[in-house]
């Protein structure tokens, strides 16, 4: 199996008129593509790398009855039951015996939110409106798993857009996502899928690192951050990490750092090459003041 399409990307400014909407919860997870052939599930993030091998508990889902495409959401929903990306995070490993020992710890759920093929049927020309009954009946008809969910939606004026938004992100969520009932599935970004956050991401290039200390003296202290790989320092970033991204991050620092070293407002900085970026979340509203980590970015653009 072969994921032969870019998936479809929202953009994250709303457009200035009427209408309705689909909104849907904007999960904080990692985005794939689940397709069911001959009865065999592979999953793709959406890089387009295949990562089947990381998340055996939504491959031994009893199977649809006929071969399907979905797109959606991988989570770890932590014990509010809200999806944690920190959680999720820790299952990006290709080790098996740790992914063993993780989906039991940190099982994952998809969270299905369209259908673009059933059986020999591509539905992507489709209008939303019609795939997600058929995303719904097929769900309806395969046993109940908790491994695979339907994400919930509901129809909306554009005038309802805010207080469901502000009661999205008061539940935990990371914001909302808009779609018009219309929409035909494009692969790459369309103004007919909107995606509104409460933290605004940016991705940066990371150039050089400050030293831990205290108890993270092993560690680092800060990443220094580049719009460009031969920028100036744009920001230093120091919270968001975990034990194991700490130990991930010093690990992949230490082997690219390049043995120079200057001053940044009197504080030294290791330099590393500049080929990894870092996705880095501040509050909307607040340019890059008081940034923290979210994932890292290897130089693939691997999740």
């Amino acid at each position: 199996m072969q994921r032969q399409f870019e998936p479809m990307l929202a953009e994250k400014t709303l457009p200035e008129k009427n209408g309705e909407w689909y909104a849907e919860p904007k999960y904080d997870g990692t985005r794939a593509i689940l397709i069911q052939y001959n009865n065999q599930i592979a999953i793709y993030h959406r890089s387009g790398h295949n990562r089947t091998n990381r998340y055996p508990e939504l491959t031994e889902i009893n199977h649809y009855p006929q071969n399907i495409i979905l797109d959606g959401e991988i989570v770890v929903l932590n014990e509010k039951g809200v999806p944690e990306f920190n959680l999720l995070q820790q299952r990006q490993t290709d080790r098996p015996a740790l992914i063993n020992t993780l989906r039991h710890r940190l099982p994952v759920t998809y969270y299905a939110f369209d259908i673009l093929a059933l059986g020999d049927q591509d539905l992507r020309d489709r209008p939303l409106t019609e795939r997600k009954k058929i995303l719904h009946q097929q769900l309806e008809q395969t046993p109940n798993h908790p491994t695979i969910q339907e994400t919930p939606s509901v129809k909306i004026k554009h005038e309802d857009i805010d207080p469901i938004f502000k009661t999205l992100v008061q539940k935990g969520y990371e914001g909302i996502i808009l779609k018009r009932p219309n929409s035909k599935y494009v692969s790459g970004r369309s103004k007919e899928w909107i995606k509104i956050k409460a933290i605004v991401s940016d991705d940066l290039y990371i150039i050089g690192y400050t030293e831990g200390t205290g108890w993270r003296k092993k560690y680092f202290g800060s990443l220094v951050l580049a719009k460009t790989p031969d920028g100036e320092p744009v920001c230093k970033v120091g919270t968001g990490f975990n034990n194991l991204t700490l130990k991930m991050m010093t690990e992949i620092l230490k082997k690219h750092q390049l043995g120079e070293t200057y001053q940044i407002d009197g504080e030294w900085v290791q330099l590393v090459e500049p080929i990894y970026k870092a996705e880095i979340e501040y509050l909307n509203g607040t340019t890059n003041r008081f940034p923290s980590f979210k994932r890292l970015i290897p130089p693939d653009g691997e999740e």
